[in-house]
């Protein structure tokens, strides 16, 4: 009976060498060279995951207060419309005083406008600042805006600006 003789596996990988040269040295040069390739990527990934759903949040604020603006004519509910639904990205829009991140503009501003009669456009524009651990890599998607444009719906009863809720 023939018995076959089998090399023992090295025990450590500091001992596994092919072609005569030792690869750990190797492995561990790959991985520093690789790494911050991935964690690169990886970060990108969670900044663009967190820049779209702050557009999403941003263009639903928008509307919510388009639409207030449009049943009410009060710039009151329109800025509480937005400051609701803004909550989830800029917690600080309540702040007394207001430090916020978000920037709320209503065309025309005043709610005595000629401009503010049922059947004229009402114009609402969100912008928010994004922060971010890297601002040099930031500059062109830093700022997140939505427009929305709606009609007002409302009349106001004479002498009041704005419609009755």
């Amino acid at each position: 009976m023939n018995r076959q003789t089998y090399k023992r596996r090295p025990r450590n990988i500091e001992s596994v060498k092919i072609w005569g040269y030792d690869q750990h040295g190797q492995a561990v040069l790959e991985f520093a060279l690789i790494m911050p390739i991935l964690l690169f990527l990886l970060f990108a990934i969670f900044t663009v995951g967190y820049w779209m759903n702050a557009q999403q949040i941003v263009t639903q604020a928008a509307a919510q207060g388009a639409r207030q603006g449009a049943l009410t004519n009060d710039n009151g509910q329109i800025q509480g419309a937005i400051a609701d639904n803004m909550k989830a990205i800029d917690p600080d829009i309540d702040k007394n005083p207001p430090e916020p991140r978000t920037s709320i503009l209503i065309k025309p501003a005043a709610q005595g406008d000629p401009g503010r009669k049922r059947g004229n456009k009402l114009t609402i524009t969100v912008m928010y600042e994004m922060p971010f651990f890297f601002e040099s890599l930031s500059e062109k998607f830093k700022t997140v805006n939505a427009t929305i444009i709606s009609q007002i719906e409302c009349d106001p009863e004479p002498g009041k600006d704005v419609c009755p809720p």
